[in-house]
């Protein structure tokens, strides 16, 4: 029963982050931005890029439109 629980708990929780911006897990990520997961965590350790939202500890979720803006702010910068 405890384990049903978690369960409905994670999928509602999965529903609103869902609702409130596109998250996506650390492998889509990094298949959309074509960068390693060393990458992604490497540029996670910079104190202006995006943080992930750990619903569980095996779960991260990254918001895919905050990591755009990072890219493009950094983009423009070098330009």
């Amino acid at each position: 029963l405890f384990d049903l629980y978690n369960f409905i708990d994670y999928q509602q929780s999965q529903r609103s982050i869902k609702m409130s911006a596109d998250y996506r897990r650390t492998k889509e990520v990094c298949k959309i931005f074509s960068i390693s997961k060393s990458t992604l965590y490497r540029y996670a350790k910079k104190p202006d890029f995006p943080k992930p939202l750990e619903p569980s500890p095996a779960i991260t979720l990254w918001n895919i439109e905050e990591i755009k803006k990072y890219f493009e702010k950094v983009t423009n910068e070098i330009s």
